[in-house]
């Protein structure tokens, strides 16, 4: 777990330290609308849901160098800037992201044959909601 956390300071001290505008200026690689009809609340039965969010991801190998947070995510909470998950190949489609945007939320989507899963755990409330939907590319 040691290794987790040093991980994730050295990726937070790394965004603090360049403005968010750096990726801004680079072009999306691919645009994605995700619609998930299951949510789970902790242990609570899981209902239907209509909760949308539009993903853009925007990254370069030099963007991400400068960057690593070229995911940008809109949804009912807001905006927010997450790190991509890939499988490594440079300009591979995304498979999903991870959020943990110096907030006591932490987010994680991940994404096969547009079948999508996202968690979001939220330390302050003590729960976590866990959404199974589906993603669509709007732009590649």
């Amino acid at each position: 777990m040691a290794t987790y956390k040093t991980t994730m300071s050295a990726l937070a001290l790394v965004c603090a330290a360049f403005p968010a505008s750096a990726a801004d200026e680079v072009q999306s690689l691919q645009q994605l609308s995700c619609t998930f009809t299951t949510e789970c609340i902790d242990t609570e039965a899981c209902e239907a849901t209509d909760y949308a969010m539009s993903v853009d991801y925007r990254a370069t190998p030099e963007a991400a160098e400068m960057d690593p947070f070229t995911v940008f995510v809109s949804d009912l909470s807001g905006d927010f800037k997450a790190a991509p998950i890939t499988d490594g190949t440079p300009g591979a489609p995304l498979t999903g992201f991870v959020a943990f945007n110096g907030d006591a939320t932490q987010r994680l989507m991940t994404i096969a044959d547009g079948r999508a899963r996202y968690s979001i755990h939220m330390r302050q409330e003590d729960m976590a909601l866990y959404y199974e939907g589906s993603c669509e590319v709007t732009e590649q």
